[in-house]
């Protein structure tokens, strides 16, 4: 469970917390993606469309590791397994859902370009690498089928 004031100040920053233990944030790619600025490595060299991948993690404070560079909180990292995992198809539902919600904050940009937001609206990829060890959610397998 995030604790509230951390989920607040997430939150701020652009995260939407995703049942008990996930999260999802819109990446910069898939941002420059519907302005037409730019798009990944994914979409250069495998075509993958940046604009229709959610990033998001399925163990979002889990991690074993304590990097020296690591840019969280350290302080609510929990160097263990989820807990009590959450259903994989409804992280699964809930992430793509919030993201959709995020997404329509770039309906006022005036250099939206709209085919492309119509078409991020429908995610088909998922990044699972936002933060944390996705390793350490114990329904992976199944999440990844």
């Amino acid at each position: 469970m995030i604790p509230e004031k951390l989920k607040g100040n997430l939150e701020k920053q652009g995260y939407r917390i995703v049942g008990n233990h996930s999260a999802i944030k819109v990446c910069l790619w898939c941002k420059k993606s519907l302005r037409d600025e730019d798009t990944c490595y994914k979409n250069k060299f495998y075509g993958i469309k940046s604009w229709q991948c959610v990033q998001m993690s399925p163990a979002f404070l889990n991690c074993l590791h304590r990097c020296q560079f690591c840019w969280r909180d350290l302080e609510y990292t929990l160097p263990k397994d989820v807990e009590n995992p959450d259903n994989p198809k409804e992280i699964i539902d809930k992430s793509i859902e919030e993201h959709k919600i995020i997404l329509q904050g770039f309906r006022a940009n005036k250099i939206l370009n709209k085919k492309k937001f119509e078409e991020a609206m429908k995610p088909k990829h998922f990044a699972i690498s936002l933060s944390g060890d996705a390793t350490m959610y114990p329904l992976l397998p199944e999440f990844i089928k």
